[in-house]
C-alpha cells in the first residue's frame, strides 16, 4: 500500500461526518495503526477524505491477477453460457 494508489470499496458506507453514501473510488492518502486495527485515510472526489478499515477496500493492482493476462469471468455468465449452449 502506497500513497496515491487507486482503491475500490468493497462495500457502501456512509460517512460519519456528511451522512452521505461514499463514493466507489479513491485514492489512498495515508495508512495509520490504531488499537491493531490497520486505518486508510482516503481522498474521495472533491477532496473529500474519510477513514476506512483495511478489509473494506480493494486495490486497484488487485483485480488483476498477475498469473492471468485476463479476469476470470463470473459464475453466473460461465454457467448460463454453458446452459445456452446445452438448449
Amino acid at each position: 500500500m502506497q500513497p496515491g494508489e487507486k482503491l475500490n470499496l468493497t462495500r457502501s458506507i456512509r460517512s460519519p461526518k456528511t451522512g452521505s453514501l461514499l463514493p466507489k473510488e479513491g485514492t489512498l492518502v495515508s495508512v495509520t495503526e490504531n488499537l491493531g486495527r490497520t486505518l486508510l485515510l482516503v481522498e474521495f472526489a472533491r477532496g473529500h477524505r474519510e477513514y476506512v478499515f483495511e478489509n473494506e477496500v480493494e486495490f486497484e493492482r488487485d483485480r488483476f491477477s498477475s498469473s492471468n493476462s485476463y479476469d476470470e469471468p463470473p459464475r453466473e455468465l460461465i454457467e448460463l453460457s454453458q446452459q445456452s449452449l446445452l438448449c
